[in-house]
């Protein structure tokens, strides 16, 4: 259930506890971005960082409620969610229902079962990208910093794989640009997926499935496969994606 601010959160703590020679950023553009602006993810409060003139401000203020505070009702909720599956299956059935219906009218991007095209990208999926592309230059410095080598890999959006639409969630390439104007490599394995279809992904929800997960890890691991999908989107390809409403210089 992370966004990119808590995984960089998590490394900044634990990541040098790793014996690790690389470290790969998994970014879905289904909810990092909207995770990374909000103070609250599925029902609880969360760290996050907000952009100032001298870098990043991270907020934790609003994590400080006591447990006593929270209630007793809140506690055995969270009792009942964290220690029976059947209680965290309805309640991911039920949000994913709600997911699938919901509007994105004024909203950073959540996923929803439909076709994306530039004009699904709001003002502030936006400003979301732009904090985004700031909290991984900072993961890049730790973990560079550690002779640790970085780069980042998309998840490919689902819909458009099932629909056979040829390009990733729009948000994906407007932040991949970002990525090679900062000088960090990243992978797009989204046109593996395209051409193997949907079996690579679970009928229920927007997770991979067996082959799913085989072939992403091919994307990574395997030298050939790997070259293929590196550093994708260039000027050109997102100015088509995206036309008069590209940022880009």
């Amino acid at each position: 259930g992370y966004g990119t601010d808590q995984e960089y959160l998590f490394y900044e703590k634990f990541g040098a506890d790793f014996e690790a020679d690389e470290v790969v950023l998994v970014l879905t553009p289904y909810n990092d971005f909207i995770n990374n602006v909000a103070a609250k993810q599925y029902g609880y409060g969360k760290p996050y960082f907000e952009e100032t003139d001298g870098g990043l401000n991270l907020h934790t203020e609003h994590l400080k409620q006591s447990r006593l505070k929270r209630g007793l009702l809140s506690r055995v909720g969270d009792w009942f969610h964290h220690n029976l599956f059947t209680i965290n299956y309805i309640n991911s059935m039920v949000r994913n229902a709600r997911l699938a219906w919901g509007s994105r009218s004024g909203q950073a991007s959540a996923p929803r079962q439909a076709i994306l095209n530039a004009e699904g990208v709001t003002e502030l999926d936006r400003e979301a990208i732009e904090l985004t592309i700031r909290i991984v230059k900072k993961l890049k410095a730790l973990v560079e910093s550690q002779g640790r080598k970085f780069s980042v890999v998309f998840i490919p959006y689902k819909v458009h794989v099932i629909k056979g639409v040829p390009y990733n969630h729009p948000m994906v390439p407007l932040f991949a640009y970002q990525l090679r104007e900062s000088g960090i490599e990243y992978s797009e394995p989204f046109f593996l997926f395209l051409q193997a279809g949907r079996n690579v992904f679970n009928k229920i929800d927007n997770h991979f499935s067996a082959s799913g997960h085989a072939l992403f890890a091919r994307s990574l691991v395997d030298p050939k496969t790997a070259e293929k999908v590196r550093g994708y989107y260039h000027k050109a390809r997102v100015e088509e994606i995206h036309g008069s409403r590209s940022p880009l210089k």
